[in-house]
């Protein structure tokens, strides 16, 4: 009886860790989601205008740097759970 409720009490530390965890990753895949939506109406509505719009242009590069900027520190940790 006793190895099962230290088996309960270790699974609810484990959960209490990672429900956190989840609901930022849940938070930033939403967000990534949001961004790459804008980009790519941004360069369907570059796309209609001959020779494209240098103002949409210039927002797209910015979005995609904003992706990336954001993604840096999820590789690294991903990278770092790898090792």
């Amino acid at each position: 009886m006793k190895n099962v409720a230290t088996a309960a009490i270790k699974a609810s530390r484990l959960y209490r860790l990672l429900n956190p965890q989840t609901v930022k990753h849940l938070t930033l895949l939403s967000e990534f989601s949001s961004l790459n939506s804008r980009i790519e109406k941004l360069q369907v509505a570059s796309s209609k205008i001959f020779g494209g719009d240098r103002a949409r242009v210039y927002k797209i590069e910015e979005l995609k740097e904003t992706v990336r900027v954001k993604s840096m520190p999820n590789i690294v940790v991903s990278q770092n759970m790898n090792e």
